[in-house]
């Protein structure tokens, strides 16, 4: 199905669906003028709109819920900063050793080369 046989066909749809906040642009004003949308807008409006249509929440509800999604998201994020820091010491520790492996390999380098000299 090509995007303007699908656009014909939707046209009373994509009028009735407007006013209710579907996603679409129209590049002129006016009722009849062309209509441009984002197909992954359109899903997620879609989507969005069937599980707010499907759950018949009431405004209390979507409160409490939105706090605790707040809560989670406040949580989330503490969570995630301290693993940052650890990740952050780790790096620290890891340089810190590769820096005093590469100077015991360099030390041991200097001793046998003042050792072949001192032989010569």
């Amino acid at each position: 199905m090509t995007l303007r046989s699908v656009t014909i066909r939707f046209v009373r749809t994509v009028q009735r669906w407007e006013s209710a906040g579907l996603p679409i642009k129209r590049p002129h004003p006016g009722k009849r003028s062309h209509v441009v949308a984002d197909f992954s807008q359109l899903d997620s409006w879609a989507h969005d709109n069937a599980f707010w249509r499907a759950k018949d929440r009431n405004p209390l509800d979507t409160i409490v819920r939105n706090r605790m999604l707040r809560e989670e998201t406040r949580q989330a994020r503490a969570d995630l900063h301290l693993k940052i820091q650890e990740l952050r010491k780790e790096m620290t520790a890891l340089r810190q050793k590769s820096i005093h492996q590469r100077l015991g390999r360099l030390s041991k380098v200097v001793h046998w080369k003042h050792t072949l000299e001192a032989h010569q």
